[in-house]
């Protein structure tokens, strides 16, 4: 599912009126209709209930004279708060207009004496004031009526976007709307994945108005990776279709199942360099989550005083110690790491290793000599942040990506910024990251972003606030080791590293897909034990089950 900017939904709507000559009061009509079907069927009953609709003089407004056409049969009182200039309406809300003045809906404006009495007698009001087409802080009498809107303590639908919501960047100007439903028309915008625009949206309910904007001409390099939870799961995205949406097509493989006569070699060996001193739950975090998302085998490379510890810790995974100082893995381990490299599929270097002089040789020294994937997270990071130039060193080869996994701070550190200017340019922030180190970045937080080299863009919309727990970093680097062996196993039956080379599965889309695994099984988590108990080791427990819901989602998609 593709996330769009302002612009190109607004390219969207001149292509469907000028090439495929579908008039714009009929999209007007398939939009108003939506909305009141989402509200009739997900929110509340109508029936007999006032229903007030604040409309603006765009094509915002003119869903909005649809939705109450339609809530109208469908046994609400609704009746429309005209706040834009009535003589300013184009043709196409005209025509909705006068339809709806033909039935007789009652249409008052923000001055009439009888607002409030009526607003209070309403059970729901719906947001059509501004959409997509606005940008900056709202014009004072707008800014009213959403002063209004929110002392009215009813819920509130906006339709596609909260009025004063920037859709491309999701900042608030000035006042906002803070809905409880969206109902957001054709495809998502990117405000609604960046706060506070984030904030203000409530339960998300998609409609693509009955056409194929699939198949349509568009740009955008931003798709949403999405479980389609169930109701009872966290914050809801309801859409046209209740399955799994992805769109992902090449982790399908990944997830078909495995053939009968498979052994653990084919699912590929992680390694995992990690721990310290006082440090050894990462290690243990981050192989047993390796082992749970599916890889054959995995080690975890530890200094060695803290090897007999992390090894009664785990079961079935190895351990392998490493030369140590100050209880800190050393420049002394390269040779063994390197050896031990030429057998593994991949390595996952950083949680827990601390950022001693030697660890900070050693880790430089494998991000630039190492021949194979891998994935750098917490001290691993850091350690790049002070030589950003060695990512450059390695060989540009789809099987031995490098893929980056910070939360703001780390990335802050990768880009040479401050935390503020990374949570406020996001999209801008992981883009940066993956360009600067030619690498697969992804940008933790509540809606994480994964970038490629290339400018494609996926944000993930599973997770939930429990998940910002010690530990939770160390389970997804682990998950993503276990998915990434599985893709990079040269074992899958492609002998030939030609056709090898070819049948890689990208990393970008294994690490969409690990991070949309890891906020499900979150979510999963948190529905089971509250999001204030829930620790890291809870996530991995859920994943059998979270992965069970992505494989039953690809073999709808693959039929």
């Amino acid at each position: 599912m593709r996330v769009v900017t302002a612009e190109e939904i607004h390219s969207l709507d001149i292509y469907a009126i000028e090439k495929l000559n579908i008039p714009g009061s009929v999209l007007m009509e398939n939009a108003g209709r939506a909305v009141a079907e989402v509200i009739v069927k997900n929110i509340v009953s109508v029936i007999g209930g006032r229903v007030a609709v604040f409309c603006g003089s765009g094509n915002n407004g003119g869903d909005g004279f649809v939705a109450a056409r339609y809530l109208m049969r469908a046994g609400a009182l609704p009746f429309v708060v005209m706040c834009g200039n009535e003589s300013s309406l184009k043709a196409d809300a005209r025509l909705h207009f006068e339809l709806l003045k033909q039935l007789h809906i009652p249409v008052i404006t923000p001055d009439d004496p009888n607002l409030m009495s009526y607003c209070n007698d309403s059970s729901l009001v719906i947001d059509a004031l501004l959409g997509t087409g606005s940008k900056g802080a709202p014009r004072s009498h707008y800014a009213e009526i959403i002063r209004i809107i929110e002392n009215l303590d009813r819920p509130i639908v906006s339709i596609d976007i909260p009025s004063g919501v920037d859709p491309d960047t999701g900042q608030t100007p000035g006042v906002a709307v803070i809905a409880d439903h969206t109902v957001c028309l054709v495809y998502p915008k990117r405000g609604m994945f960046l706060f506070p625009g984030a904030e203000h949206c409530g339960t998300i309910y998609m409609s693509d108005l009955g056409l194929p904007w699939d198949q349509f001409p568009l740009p955008s390099s931003m798709r949403l990776i999405s479980v389609l939870p169930d109701r009872q799961l966290g914050p809801a995205w309801l859409s046209d279709r209740d399955k799994v949406d992805i769109s992902l097509p090449s982790l399908i493989p990944l997830l078909a199942g495995r053939a009968s006569d498979s052994n653990k070699g084919d699912y590929g060996h992680v390694g995992i360099v990690a721990g310290s001193r006082g440090m050894v739950g990462a290690a243990a975090l981050a192989s047993r989550a390796a082992l749970r998302a599916g890889a054959g085998l995995v080690t975890a490379l530890v200094p060695a005083c803290i090897q007999p510890a992390l090894a009664a810790k785990l079961d079935e995974a190895m351990t392998l110690p490493l030369p140590y100082s100050e209880g800190a893995v050393s420049e002394e381990a390269f040779e063994r790491i390197f050896t031990f490299s030429k057998h593994s599929t991949l390595l996952c270097i950083g949680p827990g290793l601390s950022a001693s002089i030697g660890t900070v040789a050693l880790v430089q020294r494998l991000i630039k000599e190492l021949e194979c994937p891998l994935i750098l997270d917490a001290d691993g990071l850091n350690i790049l942040a002070m030589r950003p130039e060695i990512a450059l060193q390695r060989e540009d080869d789809p099987r031995m990506p490098l893929i980056l996994t910070p939360h703001p701070g780390e990335a802050a550190r990768l880009l040479g910024t401050s935390v503020e200017w990374v949570e406020s340019n996001r999209i801008e922030a992981v883009t940066a990251l993956a360009r600067k180190y030619r690498a697969t970045a992804l940008l933790k937080g509540s809606f994480t972003l994964i970038a490629d080299n290339q400018d494609n863009i996926l944000v993930n919309n599973t997770g939930n606030p429990g998940m910002a727990t010690g530990g939770s970093g160390d389970v997804l680097l682990g998950i993503l080791g276990g998915l990434m062996a599985q893709a990079f196993a040269p074992g899958r039956g492609i002998p030939d590293p030609a056709a090898w080379r070819e049948a890689v599965i990208p990393a970008f889309d294994v690490t969409g897909m690990g991070v949309c695994l890891h906020g499900l099984a979150g979510d999963m988590a948190s529905e089971k034990m509250g999001e204030t108990c829930m620790i890291a080791g809870d996530i991995i427990n859920f994943l059998p089950r979270a992965l069970k819901k992505l494989r039953i989602g690809y073999e709808y998609l693959a039929e």
